[in-house]
């Protein structure tokens, strides 16, 4: 490092801005060693030498004996490391006896983090002096730095749901849903029921819903009882506010709060009020607080009872990089995952990538938005930052029609797409809004507003939620990226999604593990886990569900069980044989599907303990 910052002293004419003047951020120059008066700089740095004397407040930090006699050409700096402080100790390095050494914090060349077998650091360079520093024997890469775009989205602020809420509950039988069965359908050791929600928590805990086979959508959210407990979800984001009702902790029972802001590739971890008031840049960001509430929020978040952390980053990769170290340094491996609900298209960064693998090879999960620039996210060489990247959970958005449920089964207009997007889900979403509120973390007024907001920002979250969800309820087992994304993948719904931008995008939408579909006027037009297991009176019960009597021209071809005719609800015919109906269980699932259901739940436990 001290290489690096001689070259930049000896090339400061490099830095010469189009008005004449140096650039200023070269001004700390004059304060950590201070050079010749004329500011003469030599070409050659090997045949220059600097004979000032340090000025005598920077003479008082050097470590050796007062009365040698030391010269500018003599001394090194040690540069102070924020990111690792353990890193400051001398005792761990190295130090040339023969040379004196003096702390520097410096905004010119600074540590980031280590990423594998070497250190990344960060350094302000201009052009010729990045080709020399390219040239030095212990620099084994050198890349532009490159930035993510800050997020655009929109908001319609709301100062309730309620009147939505009535409307939904005015249309509910007393009882339409059947507690028992989703928990012997899911395998959950309990099932929460949060009813009258949002429909971005409502559609993932359920099978697609279709209007001529159920009466009316059920806005009831399904969810294991476990709820994320005791599992860590950090979102790389803006910052967070926590003086909001989503952001309950339960008496203390989870944590919520801002734990480090990261910028410029420097980390600060947060203290006292920070904790609970911090964005990047100390204005207030609402985009953090929405990521949030979706993910784990008490009211509209997925993972209800999951730990909350925020590190608030600026939008370089180089403070996307520190963050995830700083969630290696201090998250759990295997009871943690990432959110990281921002985009950018850039040549591919290799150390981010290895930053990326290290994480994952350590038993992180990271999930990533897929964009929202309506293009190809997977090109290999301009790869979306970090979607398009290995290792990562890319997740796409559906919804093109407000917070209904219109549209929930088609492709946003606005998502990326390709080969790289593993799964897609709800994109518009109703999340936690401070307008009119008080969002300092003194206030003593909680907030309770919300607004519609839409993105892939916010479709990744709830992708992370899920996760948190299956590893609570399965807290035995040590999940990572391979075995998770496993997992989401088998229980996704598959080929419901229309409009996907390409051909190559995988049609997968999430879904948290309850299937049946209910409705709330317990009206039924259909048949099977569609329709609320209704059964048909007479004939077969397709694979769609739809009830086909024995009379219909359709009955030969859709009643057969090789066509996927289901025999819990209606009778079907085998090949060459006459009618049959499959034995059921006390809650009308056939052994056959009941024991299927079961062994999917079963593998959370047992599949994935050894991957």
């Amino acid at each position: 490092m001290n290489d690096i910052y001689e070259i930049i002293r000896a090339k400061q004419k490099s830095y010469i801005l189009e008005d004449g003047k140096l650039d200023s951020n070269l001004n700390e120059l004059e304060v950590s060693v201070p050079f010749l008066k004329r500011r003469k700089l030599e070409n050659d740095l090997e045949e220059s030498e600097i004979e000032s004397n340090i000025e005598s407040d920077i003479e008082s930090n050097i470590e050796t004996d007062t009365k040698t006699k030391t010269k500018t050409k003599d001394i090194k700096f040690r540069f102070v490391n924020r990111n690792r402080p353990s890193k400051n100790s001398s005792s761990g390095h190295k130090l040339n006896p023969n040379e004196k050494y003096i702390s520097l914090e410096s905004k010119l060349v600074n540590h980031l983090c280590p990423i594998g077998n070497y250190y990344a650091v960060r350094a302000y360079l201009s052009d010729e002096v990045m080709e020399e520093v390219k040239k030095l024997p212990n620099i084994i890469a050198c890349d532009k730095t490159t930035e993510f775009k800050k997020p655009t989205y929109q908001m319609k602020h709301l100062n309730t749901t309620l009147l939505t809420k009535l409307h939904r509950k005015s249309r509910r039988s007393d009882k339409f849903y059947d507690l028992n069965y989703i928990k012997k359908e899911t395998g959950w050791s309990g099932v929460s029921v949060q009813e009258y929600s949002e429909a971005h928590l409502a559609v993932i805990s359920q099978f697609n819903y279709n209007e001529d086979l159920a009466s009316i959508f059920d806005y009831n959210y399904y969810y294991p009882s476990t709820a994320g407990q005791g599992i860590d979800i950090y979102l790389i984001d803006e910052g967070l506010y926590v003086n909001h009702e989503e952001f309950d902790t339960y008496n203390g029972k989870r944590t919520v709060t801002c734990d480090a802001i990261i910028e410029g590739g420097t980390e600060t971890i947060t203290r006292d009020g920070k904790k609970k008031s911090c964005s990047y840049d100390n204005e207030y960001q609402d985009h953090g607080n929405m990521v949030a509430s979706v993910a784990a929020g008490a009211i509209n978040g997925v993972a209800k009872k999951a730990n909350i952390h925020m590190i608030a980053t600026g939008f370089t990769d180089a403070d996307l990089t520190v963050a995830l170290d700083f969630i290696k340094v201090h998250g759990k491996p295997h009871k943690s995952v990432i959110n990281v609900s921002r985009n950018g298209v850039n040549t591919f960064n290799e150390n981010l990538q290895n930053k990326i693998d290290e994480m994952i090879n350590a038993g992180f999960i990271i999930f990533a938005s897929a964009g929202n620039d309506a293009e190809d996210a997977c090109d290999e060489e301009y790869p979306n930052k970090i979607s398009g990247y290995g290792n990562i959970i890319s997740v796409g958005a559906t919804f093109n029609k407000e917070n209904f449920i219109e549209g929930a089964y088609t492709a946003a207009e606005y998502s990326n797409y390709g080969k790289c997007i593993d799964i897609q889900g709800p994109g518009y979403v109703t999340a936690a809004d401070f307008y009119e509120c008080d969002y300092k973390a003194n206030s003593s007024k909680i907030c309770e507003n919300y607004a519609y907001t839409d993105g892939t920002s916010f479709s990744s979250p709830i992708l992370a939620g899920v996760a948190a969800l299956i590893m609570a309820e399965h807290s035995g087992t040590q999940y990572n990226h391979k075995s998770m994304k496993k997992i989401l993948m088998e229980m996704s719904l598959k080929n419901v999604i229309q409009d996907l931008g390409s051909e190559d995008t995988p049609n997968r939408f999430v879904n948290n593990g309850k299937h049946i579909v209910y409705s709330p006027d317990n009206n039924y037009m259909g048949c099977g886990i569609l329709a609320g297991n209704f059964k048909c009176s007479s004939g077969c019960c397709t694979k769609k569900g739809y009830c086909v009597s024995s009379t219909s021209s359709d009955h030969k071809k859709e009643c057969k069980i090789e066509n996927g005719c289901q025999p819990e609800y209606g009778t079907c015919q085998k090949e060459n044989e006459s009618s049959s109906v499959t034995p059921q269980n006390e809650y009308g699932m056939s052994i056959e599907l009941a024991q299927q259901s079961l062994d999917i739940n079963s593998k959370f436990a047992s599949v994935y303990l050894s991957d």
